[in-house]
């Protein structure tokens, strides 16, 4: 029998055959790309890429990642934040976003590095809280959320990363 086209509500036309509707499986047959696979890898490219370069500016801005870290430390130390530690993670920051952002951008031990890179966000958001920057903490928190999503999805499904390629990886799931 011919098939059938109906238009539903939203505008999307779906195959008919034999007077009911293709289902999802069959439609899988016919999308080529899996849904949570590309969400996941998507979430994970856009924070990979945020990461990569801005770790990156750091270092190609005027003084590099030393001066960087030399400003963060004189920008944090009106707070109670001791210097023996901001000291080694200014300077360490940029090296820290470069590796985080290469390895989300080719999918290398994605769901620990989304850990990590959550982890990072709410480090960051906690010295913008003792800097009075809410509206950076909001954005750093919108950050998480993009990775706790990643993270869930792939756990779900990684095959668009190098995980996915790996012998014995634990995170090559399809």
């Amino acid at each position: 029998p011919a098939a059938l086209w109906r238009r539903h509500s939203f505008g999307i036309k779906r195959k008919q055959t034999e007077g009911h509707d293709m289902n999802e499986r069959s439609e899988a047959r016919w999308w080529p790309i899996a849904p949570v696979g590309a969400a996941s890898a998507l979430l994970r490219l856009s924070l990979g890429v945020l990461f990569f370069f801005a770790g990156l500016g750091k270092f190609l801005r005027e003084g590099g990642a030393v001066g960087f870290g030399e400003n963060l430390v004189e920008s944090f130390s009106d707070t109670y934040l001791p210097r023996f530690l901001l000291i080694p993670f200014s300077y360490g920051l940029p090296y820290i976003e470069v590796v985080l952002g290469a390895l989300l951008i080719l999918g290398i031990r994605t769901r620990e590095v989304l850990a990590v890179t959550g982890l990072l966000l709410i480090n960051l958001a906690f010295g913008q809280i003792l800097k009075h920057e809410y509206g950076t903490v909001a954005n750093n928190f919108n950050y998480v959320l993009i990775a706790a999503a990643g993270l869930w999805l792939a756990g779900q499904d990684n095959r668009y990363s190098v995980d996915h390629f790996l012998p014995g990886a634990a995170n090559n799931q399809s």
